[in-house]
């Protein structure tokens, strides 16, 4: 068994100042070279393969201890010297940013085993230069921490200069936070502003590192070069130019990658899949290989950030393309989350050419009927809407060529109103969505049961619907939830307002487990359906992530236990909430059990509960998965009351628990899905 080991560099780490050491989870990982009697650092800008190594670096090694191999060496060479002059003791071989896949075996080198306790580490820019190299240990070298960087930064721009003026430490201190803990920016901007004395001097650089970091002394020529490297070895063109798209995003922002899914089909980036789920795995594959390459950072399951360094730089990659004529006049236009913005501006009407629009969490109360000028529209998002009013008829119907429509949580009404598409629980727009042929990816509200009946009579509709939205459907007493499942693209629910549906009917549970039952459902919210007793219908969601049930007066369990036990019997594989990660429980005053007994829960990060008073235990017991948990929030009085199966389940979960603070859900949970 191999015994190498990676280090995964993490935007040009080796500035940090130490080629083969590491920190992870407070373990010092640094490996002395006097534990070997040979050790060899191979420096230089690259591996490429094993051809050739050119520019080696500096010192040379001869004999016991550390040596640097110097001038223009074949891998090969390398190999001899370690095989023939050194193979019989034990030996350390540093090679510094690989960038893909070289055998070592091939050019002499010995791969180490577990018996002789040789090394050999290598640095990468890339996560998958380590699975080609079949390293055997990974380390992802981070950027520093505030009082490291701070330290780095001072040490740089030297004690006398900061402490020259008493306004100086407080403007480093910002100036530093710039730099994002990229040790490289910090010994760049550092050493730039070693003589810089005067306030003054000291705004200004912060000015020009916020406004424009390429100008900056030693960025746009050092930093940017070198960090652009990962740019460059990216795949392909695709890859690069959804790199730049992200820097587009302001800065430090979550980018939802569902988002991405809507941005880079209306963009073009893709066009050969035949439904969404297809554009999305595209999707996924793509942010991962930049996740992998250190160009994004992953914060949470569905959301990515860009570093601001980086950012900086994508921007200055940018600024060197030439934008054609009329560019600005077309593709993307966002006045998403302006929620002043209560009319329409006139001017949209004279881009021509837009092919994404997003009006998304506005004001905006109606679209008139030249909105339907926009033509070439490919992406239009209009959730989150609910003071939208009017959308004149035949509007979404010219919209030909759309190939992405959002309209989850979009203002509707169930009194029909004349010439207007927003009314009747949606009837006439559910008629109109049938006549777009392109249409991929669809998110909709519906009001009512005739809508819904129009909506389950095409399969079209059905098969690209991602995001569903039940609303008031006031003449409702029941609904054949099964219906819904055989949505393979839908991925979120909502069933809310519905205050006479008393029952989901469901199949033969028999006939239930014989169909793929709501395979992509991801998020469901359910709220104010007063008459429900029980949910018991959510075994039958595998894959469900994210649950949210909120403000029922009758509701007495989330899942039946004796009703759950019978389904069980049924099927052997049921595995209820296998795939949960967030569960919110808001004002259910009657609910005495989520279910029966304690749960696996392997995927559980969050509980949240309130206004649950007659709810005394929760599923958890000692098979209950710890490893991911973050947060139990409740009330205190409510925790304290709780039952358990013994005292070492309430200690083993204690350490979890988060007294509640005033916000509601509705404060998160944009930001969970």
């Amino acid at each position: 068994m191999n015994t190498m080991r990676a280090m995964v560099k993490m935007k040009q780490w080796r500035e940090h100042g130490c080629l083969a050491a590491g920190v992870r989870d407070g373990e010092e990982l640094s490996i002395s070279v006097k534990e070997f009697s040979s050790g060899f650092s191979i420096g230089g800008d690259v591996i490429g393969g094993v051809d050739d190594l050119k520019d080696a670096g500096s010192g040379s090694g001869t004999g016991k201890g550390t040596g640097v191999i110097k001038g223009a060496l074949c891998l090969g060479e390398v190999g001899l010297i370690i095989k023939y002059q050194y193979f019989i003791n034990k030996f350390v071989l540093l090679l510094d940013d690989v960038r893909e896949r070289f055998d070592v075996q091939k050019v002499g080198i010995p791969v180490p085993d577990e018996h002789d306790e040789s090394k050999i580490m290598f640095t990468t820019r890339s996560e998958m230069v380590c699975g080609y190299m079949d390293a055997q240990e990974k380390i992802r070298v981070e950027c520093l921490g505030w009082d490291d960087a701070w330290d780095l930064f001072k040490k740089k721009v030297g004690e006398d200069t900061i402490n020259s003026d008493a306004k100086i430490p407080r403007l480093a201190e910002v100036l530093a936070k710039e730099c994002g803990g990229l040790p490289l920016a910090l010994i760049t901007i550092g050493r730039a502003m070693s003589c810089k004395r005067t306030p003054e001097e000291w705004n200004y650089a912060i000015d020009v590192v916020r406004r424009t970091a390429a100008q900056f002394s030693g960025i746009g020529d050092e930093v940017f070069p070198r960090l652009k490297l990962s740019y460059d070895n990216l795949p392909g063109p695709c890859y690069k130019s959804c790199f730049l798209y992200c820097s587009l995003f302001p800065e430090d922002f979550a980018i939802n990658k569902n988002e991405l899914v809507d941005c880079f089909i209306s963009e073009g980036f893709w066009e050969d899949f035949d439904d969404i789920s297809g554009a999305q795995n595209q999707v996924y594959h793509l942010v991962g290989t930049l996740v992998n390459a250190c160009l994004l950072v992953e914060v949470e399951k569905y959301f990515v950030k860009m570093h601001d360094v980086i950012r900086d730089m994508a921007l200055w990659i940018g600024s060197g393309k030439i934008i054609s004529d009329g560019f600005f006049q077309s593709i993307v236009l966002s006045l998403s989350r302006n929620n002043n913005l209560t009319d329409l501006p006139l001017e949209i009407f004279d881009l021509l050419k837009l092919e994404y629009l997003d009006l998304s969490e506005t004001s905006i109360k109606k679209l008139p009927a030249s909105f339907q000028q926009l033509k070439l529209l490919k992406c239009l998002n209009l959730s989150y809407m609910k003071r939208l009013e009017k959308i004149s008829n035949n509007v979404i119907h010219s919209f030909s060529m759309l190939l992405v429509l959002r309209m989850f949580q979009c203002g509707s009404s169930d009194q029909l109103v004349e010439g207007i598409v927003l009314s009747g629980g949606n009837e006439d727009l559910v008629e109109e969505l049938g006549c777009l042929e392109d249409l991929k990816s669809l998110s909709i509200t519906l009001s009512s049961v005739n809508a819904l009946q129009k909506f389950l009579n095409s399969d079209r509709l059905q098969g690209c619907t991602r995001e569903l939205s039940l609303q008031f459907c006031q003449h409702s007493v029941s609904l054949d939830i099964l219906s819904l499942g055989t949505m393979k693209a839908l991925d979120t629910l909502d069933i809310i307002y519905c205050r006479r549906l008393e029952k989901l009917m469901l199949r033969e549970e028999q006939e239930i487990i014989g169909h793929e039952c709501f395979q992509n459902l991801r998020i469901l919210n359910i709220k104010d359906c007063s008459r429900f007793a029980d949910l018991t219908w959510l075994v039958y969601v595998p894959n469900l992530e994210i649950l949210m049930v909120q403000k029922f007066s009758r509701l007495e369990a989330i899942i039946q236990s004796q009703e759950g036990q019978r389904v069980f019997q049924v099927g052997e594989n049921f595995n209820p909430f296998s795939s949960l990660a967030t569960l919110v429980l808001w004002n259910l005053p009657e609910l005495k059990s989520i279910f029966g007994s304690a749960l696996p829960f392997p995927c559980l990060r969050e509980i949240r509960v309130n206004g649950c008073r007659k709810l005394k235990k929760l599923p958890l017991g000692s098979q209950t998965s710890k490893s991911n948990i973050n947060e139990i929030e409740g009330d205190e009085e409510w925790w304290n009351a709780l039952d358990w199966d013994d005292e070492d389940t309430r200690t083993t979960f204690l350490p979890f628990f988060k007294a509640r603070d005033a916000k509601g859900p509705t404060k998160w949970w944009r930001r969970i899905g």
